[in-house]
């Protein structure tokens, strides 16, 4: 065990060697945020990072009812955190066909701020800003041969 360490240690310390990013990096992304958008209320929460895992939720209401719900989970990869997504209905009735969830890598972590990339998506870039006033997140959509970039801005929640 104590080997172990002690070679992760040195691999860690070797010149020229970057440390690999950690999911405990993420941890200010914890917490409840709300945005609120014409008739539209879109709340995350996030569950600050537990051995490696942090575990997010979206839900996202308009017009008096429940739209959709996302499953959210930021793991920790070879290269650094992954952000994977589900999206279902209200009545979990996943929409992705397929049995994997999107996923993202982190791309870039400064504090306050993260990256995800999927080149292959349709959602190519995912991201997250801290703010003095609340946390924005970027959506990068390919569309075609553009791209189109949404924007939303949360503040954080002090109501469940």
């Amino acid at each position: 065990m104590h080997a172990l360490t002690l070679a992760a240690a040195l691999v860690m310390a070797a010149p020229g060697m970057k440390p690999v990013p950690a999911v405990t990096q993420l941890a200010w992304m914890a917490g409840a945020w709300t945005s609120d958008q014409g008739d539209s209320r879109g709340e995350s929460h996030w569950m600050p990072p537990r051995d490696g895992v942090m575990v997010g939720m979206f839900r996202l209401n308009g017009g008096g009812k429940t739209l959709w719900v996302e499953l959210l989970t930021i793991t920790q990869g070879k290269t650094g955190p992954v952000l994977r997504i589900r999206h279902f209905d209200p009545q979990l009735k996943a929409w992705e066909k397929e049995k994997t969830p999107l996923t993202y890598t982190a791309a870039k972590i400064t504090e306050g701020h993260v990256i995800f990339t999927n080149p292959d998506g349709d959602v190519r870039r995912l991201e997250f800003v801290a703010s003095k006033t609340g946390l924005t997140i970027r959506l990068v959509q390919q569309m075609g041969e553009s791209t189109k970039t949404l924007e939303f801005r949360y503040r954080r929640s002090t109501k469940p």
